[in-house]
Parts: C-alpha cells; sequence; structure tokens
C-alpha cells in the first residue's frame, strides 16, 4: 500500500496543487460556494478510490461540481452531529467548571473520532453508488475504527495541518480534507483489493 508520506508528496509536488489549494481553500471562506470545493474532493477522491489517480483535476464542469459538493456537505452533517454534539456538550461542562483551557485538546479528539467517520462514509458512497449504504452502520463502524486503528499518525498530522491554517480557516478545511481524504481513499481500496484474494 502506498504510504502516507508518498502520497503526502505526490499531492504536493503535483504542478496543480498550489492553484487547486489556493482555489479550494478561498471557496471554502463562502458558505454555498464552498460546494464547488467539496465537490471538487468529492471528485478526486473518487479517482484515487477507483482509478488510482492522483492527477489534479481542471476546475470545470462546474454544475457537478456543486451537486457532488452539496452531497459531501449533507454527508458531512448527517454523519458528523453526534459528535460536534458530544463536543459542544463536552466544552460546555469544561467551560462550567473552569476547564476551558483544555478545549483545544478536546477539539483534537473530536477530530480524531469524526475524520474516520467521514472518510468511511464517502468512501462507501462513492464504490457503491448507492445510498442504502449509508444504512449498515455496522459496516462503517467496522471501517472507521479500522482507519482509527491503523491511522492514528496520519489523523494527527491532519489535525496539525487544520491547526497550522485555523486563522485561514479555509485553507484549514480544504487542506486537511484534501490530504486525509486522499489517503483514506488509497486504505479502504488497499484493504478491499487484499479481503477479496
Amino acid at each position: 500500500m502506498l504510504k502516507f508520506e508518498t502520497l503526502f508528496l505526490k499531492l504536493i509536488h503535483s504542478p496543480k496543487f498550489l492553484l487547486t489549494f489556493l482555489i479550494g481553500g478561498l471557496l471554502c471562506f463562502v458558505p454555498i460556494l464552498h460546494f464547488f470545493a467539496f465537490g471538487y474532493l468529492f471528485f478526486l477522491t473518487k479517482k484515487i478510490a477507483t482509478e488510482g489517480s492522483f492527477e489534479y483535476a481542471e476546475w470545470t464542469d462546474f454544475p457537478n461540481l456543486f451537486i457532488k459538493g452539496i452531497e459531501l456537505t449533507a454527508i458531512s452533517i448527517i454523519f458528523l452531529i453526534l459528535p460536534f454534539l458530544l463536543f459542544k456538550g463536552m466544552q460546555s461542562l469544561l467551560d462550567s467548571i473552569g476547564l476551558s483551557a483544555l478545549s483545544s485538546l478536546l477539539s483534537a479528539f473530536l477530530f480524531l473520532i469524526a475524520m474516520p467517520i467521514l472518510a468511511s462514509v464517502l468512501y462507501r458512497y462513492q464504490t457503491s453508488n448507492d445510498i442504502r449504504s449509508l444504512f449498515d452502520l455496522s459496516e462503517l463502524f467496522q471501517m472507521s475504527a479500522s482507519f482509527f486503528q491503523s491511522n492514528v499518525i496520519v489523523l494527527l498530522t491532519g489535525f496539525a495541518i487544520t491547526q497550522l491554517f485555523l486563522p485561514l480557516y479555509g485553507f484549514s478545511i480544504f487542506g486537511s480534507l484534501l490530504i486525509l481524504l486522499s489517503y483514506s481513499s488509497i486504505y479502504f481500496s488497499y484493504l478491499e483489493i487484499h479481503s477479496s484474494r
């Protein structure tokens, strides 16, 4: 399987990386326009999962980018609402007992939980092309747990990227999703190939 370091270098050494990162990051600053950036991520990660291709696409076919961006946003909201509510509840509790300084640690914990869930759901949706696959919660839980157990360092790297660009939250969101969802596509496709042998 392709190592995370190799994927990271492939992505950032591409001549199209900087332009992709700038466009995607700027779009993520603006609600509604972020659908185009999310749609781009949807198609990029699907191409990695199904074809093993790491080529950045052109920013074209805006209607499809917009539609797939809505789908990725909906998936994120539906499947990440529980971790988010858990985070807000724990944050309120910490604030009420004077431990608000632990919020950064709590946000790292939320990230480590949320990203494997999002990665698993997106991969299953992209490869099955069937919305019913999202109701197999047992399989999604197993995929999320597997990704978490095998890739804690990768997840911490993604969290570090979000923190690095945090004042510029559009770049923080796009950069971390670009890296983590790309890697999760490779990880899950590798597992599927080897489990079918």
